[in-house]
């Protein structure tokens, strides 16, 4: 029997949006396939009911290809051909003392040419293998497809050979970087909508380990070859040749004490102290994400543990302390500190301290403080 294209975008709603919903047994209207008749006694009040699906849209993405069903898409071997390749990893030393000119550049744009398809491919391996119901899910679905459509974007684009075809892919790569910036967020709502559906925390603990740690290598390496093009000083790429660690703390602590006055009327001073003229090559981004959760966290235990206004707050100290080999940035205030109960928790998506004091208390789920720690990012492109 031959299958229309209706039939098969009706399945692929009904898969979508029905099992979203818990709805997994379903027959088409006899004579509308983009109906469906449901025999639930959940669904709706009378048990049965006819879905109209044209009420959820799909992405256009799919739709605009009438070359291909919806279904191979999600088994393409494309992308599991891809997702097998060896990745090559870049040291930073190789980074950091390769030429600085033109050719380099273009040598880099051909490296994510090759390397970003196959990172890619391997978070969408990592979708297929969340469960049916999980994976269903409108909003992680929706993300799900973003990464599949990065994937072709980024394999059909022609082999990179001249300054040129560097400068459109680098376009390229400028767009998908700002129209994925809120993927996060995405997978944050997604996650929460389908929390009651969750019996293996562990497994979707292991999914976003791996998700959110390949969508930050993803963006350094395209955020790098772009920052070489600028030629920005004391720089190479992303890399800092000259990275004062006082310097960055001092714009960070600055940028936190500024939202405590904002949400509390008062801040505690920030002590900086150690190596605070130590120099040396380094990547600033992490930091820039890290820093400033570490002290927002700092303030407002100081804050809130401290709620007499008339009362001098403790002030937050700093510490730097480095070698030839690492360094370290320790973080102390008066903030009441975390139970040793406790402690093996704070490294989980879920746990927060911040519930504690408020009347937004926490929910058995993993995922409860995940949406609020996606939304109150300090709003940096990479995490989005």
């Amino acid at each position: 029997m031959a299958v229309s294209s209706n039939f098969v975008m009706s399945a692929y709603r009904c898969t979508t949006i029905l099992g979203s919903c818990g709805l997994s047994k379903f027959t088409f209207h006899p004579r509308d396939s983009t109906k469906v008749c449901i025999r639930n006694k959940s669904f709706k009040s009378g048990g049965d009911g006819v879905f109209d699906l044209n009420q959820y849209p799909v992405h256009s993405y799919f739709l605009n290809d009438k070359g291909k069903s919806v279904a191979s898409y999600f088994n393409d071997k494309a992308i599991d051909e891809a997702a097998a390749k060896q990745s090559v990893r870049l040291k930073t030393y190789i980074i950091l003392y390769s030429a600085r000119d033109s050719a380099h550049v273009l040598k880099s744009a051909q490296y994510l040419q090759k390397e970003l398809p196959i990172r890619i491919a391997r978070t969408i391996t990592q979708f297929r293998s969340l469960p049916f119901i999980i994976g269903c899910n409108p909003t992680i679905l929706s993300v799900h497809e973003l990464y599949i459509k990065a994937f072709y974007i980024l394999t059909e684009f022609p082999k990179i050979q001249t300054r040129e075809d560097e400068s459109r892919y680098s376009k390229l790569l400028v767009n998908l970087l700002d129209a994925y910036k809120d993927v996060v967020t995405e997978l944050a709502n997604g996650f929460k909508e389908c929390r009651r559906k969750v019996d293996n925390e562990d497994a979707i603990r292991a999914f976003l380990d791996k998700t959110l740690t390949s969508r930050l290598g993803i963006r350094m390496l395209a955020m790098h070859h772009l920052s070489l093009r600028d030629e920005k000083p004391n720089h190479v790429g992303i890399i800092n040749v000259q990275l004062q660690l006082k310097s960055v703390v001092e714009k960070w602590a600055d940028f936190t004490r500024r939202i405590a006055f904002h949400r509390y009327g008062r801040a505690p001073e920030i002590r900086l102290s150690g190596h605070v003229h130590a120099s040396f090559p380094y990547i600033q981004l992490p930091l820039d994400y890290i820093l400033p959760e570490l002290l927002k966290n700092a303030v407002r235990a100081t804050v809130e543990s401290h709620p007499n206004p008339h009362q001098l707050l403790p002030a937050i100290y700093v510490t730097i302390a480095n070698n030839d080999r690492d360094f370290i940035i320790r973080i102390s205030d008066r903030g009441g500190g975390i139970s040793h109960d406790l402690v093996s928790k704070v490294l989980q998506y879920n746990f927060t301290t911040a519930a504690e004091n408020s009347t937004d208390l926490q929910s058995e789920s993993m995922f409860s403080g995940f949406l609020d720690i996606a939304n109150s990012s300090t709003g940096c492109p990479m995490f989005g």
